[in-house]
């Protein structure tokens, strides 16, 4: 039977995340992120980024829902999977965009809007292994739901160069974006200086 929402999944220790859920998760990930931009790295470039806020997540399933409830007749309970213990963990937050009819699973695609690999945000290197298992059990909860929503792909952006290679072991595939969808922000700031822009994913696209 399929797991309800909050509980494990399919997979041992895997838990099926709810509104409920997300707020805390995005003050640990915003804490790691602010931690990671003042880290010391004497490149001299400037770190720029959109704070993973619980706000920002709020709006997109408010698009969800309206969306989902005009097509379904019911808006979806599961935001995303966990899995890990605290310290090693892995999260994916995500919602559903429909830019055809229900049934043309081709035009529709579930984001992953922000992936979070707890190690890494704190300046550590994950174990391929044990990451590529995290990400394959995360990755098949996004997976059922986007087949009980009429979504035909999933689709997580900006992955880093570990996640990116776990997840090619589990079935993804690496597109590499020239013509549309491309992250842009406006700078205003020295001429000839150096910006990186730290989790650049779906979440902060509006």
């Amino acid at each position: 039977p399929a797991a309800a929402a909050g509980e494990e999944g399919s997979a041992k220790g895997v838990k099926r995340l709810v509104t409920a859920d997300l707020k805390e998760l995005c003050e640990v990930d915003e804490g790691m992120l602010r931690a990671l931009m003042e880290r010391p790295r004497g490149d001299g470039k400037t770190r720029v980024a959109i704070p993973p806020d619980a706000e920002h997540f709020a709006w997109h399933r408010a698009r969800e829902e309206f969306v989902t409830q005009a097509l379904f007749g019911r808006v979806p309970e599961i935001r995303g999977a966990l899995v890990g213990e605290v310290g090693s963990r892995v999260w994916a937050i995500w919602t559903r965009n429909f830019y055809g009819k229900k049934d043309e699973l081709k035009k529709n695609t579930l984001y992953i809007l922000r992936l979070v690999v707890e190690g890494e945000m704190r300046g550590g290197k994950p174990d391929e292994a044990v990451l590529e298992k995290q990400l394959a059990d995360v990755v098949g909860v996004a997976r059922a739901e986007a087949s009980e929503w009429g979504c035909g792909k999933v689709e997580v952006w900006n992955p880093s160069a570990a996640v990116c290679g776990a997840l090619e072991k589990v079935g993804g595939t690496k597109v590499e974006r020239e013509k549309e969808g491309i992250a842009s922000v406006m700078w205003y700031g020295k001429e000839g200086e150096e910006i990186e822009w730290l989790a650049n994913e779906k979440y902060a696209w509006c």
